[in-house]
């Protein structure tokens, strides 16, 4: 009688850990599918089944030093960059959101407009490249935001 009552705990602890095992090998792998389907969406796409609402209004950037501003829509990726001293560079590019990084992304013949902004921090960088005629060489500007905290959208007096 000892040794039925004794398999029986055994036989019933090894279907428990069986099962146990079961479920934490699905909750894993569901919670690895949500990740990965929640990685670098555009702001309209869904997300581990809700609606990301588009991040209303205006992202920008201006260096700590130079000056140079940076602006872009958080909706339509329409982008101005200015130097500062008198150069301007407007497109649309494309718009998404890595974790809380607004990012901006554009690749046309004559330029590349990579930015970022961290709408936590409210900090951001920025890196233009472009030709500023056709068969020129390819100049490169960078921002580094750590101080506007997106508030200040003009190159200084």
């Amino acid at each position: 009688m000892k040794s039925f009552v004794y398999r029986m705990k055994q036989f019933t602890g090894i279907s428990i850990e069986i099962a146990l095992g079961i479920f934490v090998l699905v909750m894993l792998a569901s919670a690895l599918q949500a990740k990965a389907s929640s990685v670098d969406q555009p702001l309209e796409m869904a997300t581990a089944g809700s609606m990301v609402a588009p991040i209303p209004g205006t992202s920008c950037l201006r260096d700590n030093t130079s000056g140079k501003v940076l602006t872009f829509d958080n909706t339509s990726g329409a982008y101005t960059f200015s130097d500062c001293l008198g150069f301007t560079l407007s497109g649309t590019g494309i718009v998404s959101v890595q974790n809380s990084i607004i990012l901006l992304s554009d690749r046309k013949p004559d330029r590349s407009v990579s930015a970022g902004f961290n709408t936590g921090q409210r900090t951001g960088t920025a890196t233009i490249t472009f030709q500023p005629v056709p068969g020129g060489s390819w100049q490169v500007l960078r921002i580094y935001d750590t101080t506007s905290f997106g508030n200040v959208c003009s190159c200084p007096p």
